[in-house]
């Protein structure tokens, strides 16, 4: 049954990535998918939920305008993230009776497999 197929959709979290993810994401669901999308967010602006995709929130911990050294940084603090949240939204998504089946991951994070699979 196609709507017990639930999609996790992780985009690297940059509006370059995130949109077309979001846009794959809607046509999955317009199949009959379930699918949440998970982002990285230092703003409130993505908790909210398009008519068809469940959008995941995983605050980036900073406060208002504290920035991270470099591009570095940036992508060491969102593997962090990633490694402490991903596993815990895997295990949510299960009690809720929709299981995650596949993972969808943006190419520039092969290392999301990993995670979602520890």
């Amino acid at each position: 049954m196609a709507s017990r197929t639930h999609v996790l959709v992780v985009p690297f979290p940059v509006q370059g990535h995130i949109n077309p993810m979001l846009q794959f994401s809607k046509r999955l669901a317009s199949k009959g998918l379930r699918v949440t999308l998970v982002t990285i967010t230092i703003s409130k602006s993505m908790e909210s939920q398009t008519s068809s995709v469940k959008i995941e929130s995983i605050s980036d911990g900073f406060d208002e305008g504290e920035k991270l050294e470099g591009h570095a940084g940036f992508i060491k603090r969102m593997m962090l993230l990633l490694w402490q949240c991903l596993p815990e939204l895997i295990e949510k998504q299960k009690s809720t009776g929709y299981p995650v089946k596949v993972l969808v991951y943006d190419s520039i994070m092969p290392w999301a497999l990993e995670i979602a699979t520890s």
